[in-house]
């Protein structure tokens, strides 16, 4: 088979083509720019107005530093508000067996309440129901995961739910 007959490769220019220098491998570039962070849901924005609602009423209590890598317990709890904002349940969904934690996470909701005016489409059967989780450091004080920006993790998906 004659050079004409074959097809190219790919280091072969084609016959009647100018030859053009083969493109460099692409390497990633280092000032790629970081994505957008995604939107914030009406979920998203209700939680972290609840959470600055609960931090201002138990100012004392809570730490806004950063997190520590390891937190005394974390305390998840699930909040049902009915649509003027009253708190009609607290249910504990995780803890870590720190029961005086766990009430203390009781607490500052009850102390808060009545939390913000849920959004009207977040409201089924006149509740909604959210959760939140609070991080408790070795002194007994706490930070809400929705005012942590992320430090110690994106929130869980799932967790958060209309109550149907």
């Amino acid at each position: 088979m004659s050079q004409a007959d074959r097809p190219p490769t790919q280091a072969e220019p084609r016959v009647g083509q100018p030859e053009t220098a083969a493109a460099p491998p692409s390497q990633p570039k280092a000032d790629a720019a970081v994505p957008a962070p995604k939107p914030k849901t009406p979920l998203d924005l209700y939680k972290e107005d609840v959470a600055r609602h609960v931090a201002a009423r138990n100012a004392t209590r809570v730490y806004t530093d950063a997190p520590p890598h390891f937190l005394r317990s974390i305390v998840v709890v699930q909040v049902t508000v009915d649509k003027q904002g009253s708190v009609t349940r607290l249910r504990t969904l995780r803890s870590n067996g720190y029961a005086d934690l766990e009430q203390a996470a009781h607490r500052s909701v009850k102390t808060a309440a009545p939390l913000p005016v849920p959004p009207a489409g977040l409201v089924r059967a006149g509740t909604f129901e959210f959760a939140e989780t609070w991080l408790f450091r070795d002194d007994g004080r706490f930070q809400l995961r929705s005012l942590s920006d992320g430090v110690q993790g994106e929130p869980q998906n799932g967790w958060d739910r209309t109550r149907r």
